[in-house]
């Protein structure tokens, strides 16, 4: 395996840094059957949206608090000794989103939606794959140097409400969300001859990364995905605030 700083200077350089083998079979396995067996008990806490003509993937926030085996990946002390090195603030894990992915013959399916970058600032994630992952059922689409430039971006909603409105006018926030339109994005990486990164593992396999290099699901064409996402915030009382009032009403709640 990757040592410490290998993996922390790969985050550094590229914003992306991939284990395999991190989590043995066995427990992708568990991990699959909590996954299917808390969406089926818990349908009205789980979330699928359309967005952008795509996405549609079944999303459970917070389900460490029903899966043994997701509260056992947000307490690796390993990942979080990792991004509090790179992090230049004190940082948490808010929640553990589970996600199951499934092909459709009738409406283009991915996770997350189109490009997008999660925040302007840092912010880091941490996906499992929980089963094999190849170029035909969803992977990671991550785009390098992305860091260091924008794209014109899609005319938000988000833009909406007290709260937005204050942010963009003392210069907190911008007044596009950070979205893009899949052909402006296309165009623009063929003229400055970006790569995009596809991640694809085998069960097991760890991928961290800084959300806010543009990033997406790739649209599946077969089969199913399933993962455990690690969210991480600023430990601060702002952070807590807002990241409660985001996304508190989709927690499933503990046995």
């Amino acid at each position: 395996m990757k040592s410490k700083e290998e993996i922390i200077n790969e985050l550094r350089q590229e914003g992306i840094s991939i284990i395999e083998n991190y989590y043995k079979p066995d427990y992708c396995k568990k991990a699959i059957n909590e996954i299917n067996k808390i969406i089926l008990l818990n349908k009205e806490k789980v979330v699928s949206v359309r967005t952008e003509n795509t996405s549609g993937d079944e999303r459970v926030f917070k389900i460490e608090n029903q899966s043994e085996n997701a509260k056992f990946f947000q307490k690796d002390s390993f990942i979080m000794s990792i991004l509090q090195s790179i992090s230049k603030r004190k940082i948490k894990s808010y929640f553990i989103l589970g996600g199951k992915l499934k092909a459709s013959q009738n409406t283009i399916q991915n996770s997350g939606g189109g490009w997008h970058r999660d925040s302007d600032k840092s912010q880091f994630k941490v996906m499992v794959y929980l089963n094999d992952v190849d170029e035909s059922n969803g992977p990671l689409l991550f785009i390098q140097n992305s860091k260091q430039f924008d794209i014109t971006r899609r005319v938000s909603s988000l833009n909406k409400g007290l709260i937005n409105r204050f942010l963009i006018l003392v210069g907190k926030m911008k007044t596009n969300s950070p979205r893009y339109e899949d052909e402006k994005v296309q165009k623009f990486s063929n003229k400055n001859k970006l790569t995009t990164k596809q991640i694809t593992g085998k069960a097991g396999t760890l991928v961290l990364f800084d959300g806010s290099f543009i990033h997406r699901g790739k649209n599946i064409e077969e089969g199913i995905r399933y993962s455990f996402t690690n969210y991480f915030f600023e430990d601060n009382i702002k952070t807590r605030f807002f990241r409660d009032k985001q996304f508190k009403n989709f927690y499933i709640q503990k046995n």
